[in-house]
């Protein structure tokens, strides 16, 4: 998954306590062994945080 788009298109999101949610979201990171400690970062927070963060005025 990550050689075909790079960690920079993925963000995590959990719908818990829905069915389809994760109970313990954190351990979606297992499920990401093809990623380095950067790139699970990104996924699971950064990616995120970067998209509905407000921008600085310039």
């Amino acid at each position: 998954m990550g050689t075909l788009k790079g960690e920079i298109a993925f963000r995590f999101g959990s719908d818990y306590p829905h069915t389809d949610g994760l109970a313990e979201p954190v351990t979606f990171t297992e499920s990401l062994t093809s990623f380095d400690q950067d790139g699970v970062r990104k996924i699971m927070h950064d990616n995120a945080h970067g998209l509905f963060s407000p921008r600085a005025a310039r």
